[in-house]
């Protein structure tokens, strides 16, 4: 039904945005289940990148349409295995070449939704590539985020801990650190297990940073 709406009709961006939404739904329902999504992913990636401009395109010409499109795609990618966070990546960093800082003041609600949603997609995707000064930046960026934004994006660096080489593990794990630290100033706005979260990443982080007492410590406090 939605596919069947023209892309220039006054519907057509909330149609392929819909497309997006379903997509997800279905890798998100077959993960459930245990099912296999290689074959769906592909097809939704193939789909949901013809929504994008062209490469070749000027990058200021992203909708605010296609801006939500690009995080689906981009989370998409890091959602596959094995995780693609070169391809995330390159999304995402067409969507801020199109809308940098500077430009966002004025934009719609949404849109800076969108832009938050994708900083944090962002943060996943330079440490998956061992990019960590990059990414601490955008975490610092994030600070004033909600606290449920920041457990995700913690929760994104955990995944990634658990796969890493040595080398890269510890720069995850100081990450983490920056992440937990920024949550702990707003703890009591979370319920018991969002916080159990926060002081499970704090664990980790402190292995991954080669922290073994303070690591052994915050264990014995989560059993």
């Amino acid at each position: 039904l939605y596919r069947s709406i023209p892309a220039d009709h006054p519907r057509g961006p909330a149609a392929r945005l819909a497309v997006a939404r379903c997509y997800e739904k279905i890798l998100t329902r077959l993960r459930s289940l245990d099912r296999p999504t290689e074959e769906w992913r592909e097809t939704a990636i193939a789909e949901l990148q013809g929504y994008l401009p062209p490469i070749s395109a000027q990058s200021s010409t992203f909708t605010e349409s296609q801006a939500a499109i690009a995080t689906y795609l981009a989370r998409m990618y890091l959602n596959a295995v094995p995780t693609d966070f070169s391809g995330a990546d390159a999304v995402l960093a067409r969507l801020f070449e199109a809308y940098p800082p500077e430009t966002t003041q004025g934009a719609s609600p949404q849109l800076r939704r969108t832009l938050t949603d994708a900083m944090q997609l962002r943060v996943v995707s330079l440490a998956g590539q061992n990019r960590m000064d990059e990414a601490g930046g955008i975490l610092s960026e994030l600070s004033e985020t909600s606290p449920s934004d920041m457990l995700q994006i913690l929760n994104g660096l955990s995944r990634l801990v658990h796969a890493a080489d040595e080398d890269v593990r510890k720069g995850l794990g100081v990450l983490q650190l920056q992440a937990v630290e920024s949550l702990q100033r707003r703890r009591g706005e979370l319920n018991e297990q969002k916080t159990k979260g926060i002081d499970t990443g704090r664990a980790q982080a402190d292995v991954a940073t080669g922290h073994h007492d303070e690591a052994i410590a915050s264990y014995e406090e989560l059993v």
